[in-house]
């Protein structure tokens, strides 16, 4: 019997996850099962520090290009409760009847918690087809007048809450309508999983909850970006998981701020593989640039530095003919 209870505990938090996260379960799953690669689009000046320095910053989530994608996720959240909170109240309330107004409170506090006190880092999936020439919406949105998109090995990005208290997620796009009818069909899954939840116990079941709102607040923006695919890597004390990543003060764009740098350093201690250079950066797209030479030539010189033995062989150029 004990043998089998690491099983139980495996089937239980997958049927967990199938209840209030299932959107996330499968892109996982499917992200996994296929190899995805992901890309992170920035500045040529970005990309060669992050290559110079083998580290990531993960950003406040207040420094984003646009903080009103943070707001629309809390509008959806306060939308979805205010057109389905009775029946929600009708099914976790059975659970524990002050279930409903803990959980509004703690989202009601984390609504400017997560202004300050959360940090993320953004990828969007990458697709073969897209490694001559890149994604045209990605070099508008991001880079400026020199842009770089740095090609990664998804494996190690799905793996890194086991060592840095860090969680990879997809983005949700929505409407207001499709989030509530989004939230709606979370309570259908928890009607049908009634007996299930009960046997899981209230503060589980709160947790669940929690987590599954931080994500919504965080993870979800209009469905006009759907095309950027995106992933979000979050750390946030609201995890409740040791803080690994190192804190310090970095001046962006003139606005002095603190960061969270993810060092590309493997950790096999902590099962963190594959996360330096030469294993993790699988290619690199010089997008539209007036100087498309120099900055790979730059970039060439940051990958031989960190190890990669042909830079030559993995960097493309973009042949879109993008006009700024």
């Amino acid at each position: 019997m004990a043998d089998l209870l690491p099983t139980v505990l495996a089937s239980a938090s997958a049927r967990r996850n199938a209840i209030f996260r299932p959107f996330a379960m499968k892109k996982a799953q499917y992200a996994e099962k296929t190899g995805q690669q992901f890309i992170h689009y920035t500045s040529a000046a970005t990309a060669t520090l992050i290559l110079k320095n083998t580290e990531v910053w993960m950003r406040q989530s207040s420094a984003m290009n646009d903080f009103r994608e943070i707001e629309f996720g809390q509008a959806c959240i306060r939308r979805a409760w205010l057109e389905h909170g009775e029946r929600f109240e009708d099914v976790f309330g059975k659970i524990d009847p002050k279930m409903s107004v803990k959980l509004w409170d703690w989202f009601v506090s984390w609504e400017q918690r997560v202004r300050t006190e959360t940090y993320i880092a953004c990828v969007s999936e990458h697709r073969a087809r897209e490694n001559t020439h890149g994604r045209l919406s990605m070099w508008r949105a991001y880079g400026g007048n020199s842009g770089v998109g740095l090609v990664l090995d998804g494996g190690p990005l799905l793996r890194v809450s086991d060592a840095l208290g860090a969680y990879a997620s997809p983005v949700g796009y929505h409407t207001l309508q499709s989030f509530s009818a989004a939230f709606e069909r979370l309570i259908e899954r928890a009607e049908k999983s009634f007996d299930f939840l009960v046997e899981q116990g209230a503060e589980q079941i709160y947790a669940e909850l929690c987590h599954t709102l931080h994500f919504a607040m965080l993870c979800t923006k209009h469905e006009g970006f759907r095309d950027e695919r995106e992933w979000r890597i979050v750390r946030s004390p609201a995890f409740n998981t040791p803080l690994t990543l190192s804190a310090r003060v970095e001046v962006i764009g003139g606005v002095p701020q603190t960061i969270l740098a993810l060092a590309l350093k493997d950790q096999p201690n902590l099962d963190l593989v594959g996360i330096e250079v030469p294993k993790l950066v699988k290619r690199v797209i010089v997008g539209p640039s007036k100087h498309p030479l120099l900055v790979a030539e730059a970039l060439a010189t940051c990958l031989k530095a960190s190890g990669v033995q042909s830079p030559e062989n993995i960097i493309a150029f973009s042949d879109i003919p993008l006009r700024s």
